[in-house]
């Protein structure tokens, strides 16, 4: 048997239950911290112009969170 150095092995505990709802992202709250950061990207004066009107271009994609009805977007926009 080949051993790797420095390798490390995790094993997870028994009593941890994989669908434990704690486990799982919120959607509406991932999307939205995805959506801040790529703002943040936009407003960057550092990025070239063209990438911050792209990172523009992936928050105005409307894609709202579900039951949301745009909510997020206006939410975000309000930041600027």
């Amino acid at each position: 048997m080949r051993t790797i150095p420095n390798a490390v092995t995790t094993v997870a505990p028994e009593h941890v239950r994989l669908d434990d709802p704690a486990l799982l992202l919120d959607p509406d709250a991932s999307l939205m911290e995805f959506q801040r950061r790529v703002l943040d990207e936009a407003r960057d004066a550092r990025n070239p112009l063209l990438e911050r009107v792209r990172f523009l271009s992936i928050v105005g994609y409307d894609r709202a969170p579900a039951g949301a009805g745009g909510a997020s977007q206006e939410l975000l926009l309000n930041r600027l």
